[in-house]
């Protein structure tokens, strides 16, 4: 946050990283400052509107308490980022894979038990669910782009 860069930039990717800044409205203005006019930002963040988060709760993985100090669902990082004067273009919902490890940790915290997948079968078998998940945009992972205007 403090370092004073000296170009402005076309491109930025923040990908798993605003869950984890302690200010992210001052975070996403410094990025919105290093953009050029119509400069575009990729977003990834956890959807805490996700299906995945409201049946499995303390078991979601992207929940990661005490790592993850917000939660971002596709509404509110929308208003965080107009309120920073970027312009949402696009939102792609994202889960790939993610059903089947949320169903591993949570017999992992409930019932004590390590289901290894090295060859990911279950996120094969359970991969219609994620698909159904990104179709509804409920799935866990939201990619946003934004724009400087």
């Amino acid at each position: 946050m403090d370092i004073d860069f000296k170009h402005k930039y076309e491109f930025i990717r923040i990908s798993s990283v605003l869950e984890h800044v302690l200010h992210p409205e001052k975070f996403l203005n410094k990025i919105s400052s290093l953009l050029e006019e119509n400069g575009e930002c990729q977003i990834s963040i956890p959807n805490t509107n996700s299906i995945y988060f409201k049946l499995f709760g303390k078991c979601w993985t992207a929940l990661d308490v005490p790592r993850h100090l917000h939660g971002f669902s596709d509404g509110n990082i929308k208003l965080l980022a107009e309120k920073q004067g970027l312009k949402v273009e696009k939102m792609e919902y994202a889960a790939r894979g993610s059903f089947s490890g949320i169903l591993r940790n949570s017999v992992k915290i409930k019932l004590g038990l390590r289901i290894p997948d090295p060859f990911n079968i279950f996120a094969l078998l359970f991969l219609p669910v994620d698909i159904i998940a990104n179709w509804l945009k409920l799935s866990d992972s939201i990619n946003v782009t934004v724009v400087k205007k």
